[in-house]
């Protein structure tokens, strides 16, 4: 028994380099593990070992790192469209944030008002977000997830 987890997020939209994506493989037996390894080399990927508690909390962080992250990029979109603005003026910044996330510890690289302890901006935008209890409720949840981290400094 093996699996063969692309650590990658998948659509039908866009096709995939495989020679950028790691791979992870996990195997009960030497002869899976290495069909599993003939597998991900012949796609040019990067190959991992890894044992079931490693994949899974890969997973838990590939859910935050990419699915979260998206969806909080999704929402960011809808709301600029429902107040009438370009949701592209984001692009830079998204491209800034990646970038800064890829070379430097994202926790180094957090800024925003909550890691500046701005609370009268924070307010006003709680406030702001009360026609969407969805968004704000992500909000107030972000704000203190941050805050909690950068206090524990």
């Amino acid at each position: 028994m093996g699996v063969f987890y692309p650590l990658q997020t998948f659509s039908k939209e866009k096709s995939i380099d495989f020679t950028k994506v790691n791979i992870c493989i996990e195997s009960s037996n030497e002869f899976v593990e290495k069909n599993l390894l003939i597998l991900s080399q012949a796609l040019e990927a990067n190959s991992y070992f890894v044992n079931s508690n490693q994949r899974q909390t890969l997973h838990i962080a590939a859910v935050f790192s990419c699915n979260f992250v998206n969806h909080l990029w999704t929402l960011s979109q809808l709301y600029l469209e429902k107040n009438n603005i370009n949701s592209q003026l984001l692009a830079p910044l998204l491209n800034e944030t990646l970038e800064k996330a890829l070379s430097i510890a994202p926790k180094n690289a957090q800024t925003g008002p909550a890691q500046r302890n701005d609370f009268k901006i924070i307010e006003n935008h709680i406030a702001l977000l009360k026609e969407n209890e969805n968004m704000q409720n992500i909000y107030q949840l972000l704000t203190k997830s941050i805050i909690e981290l950068k206090n524990k400094e």
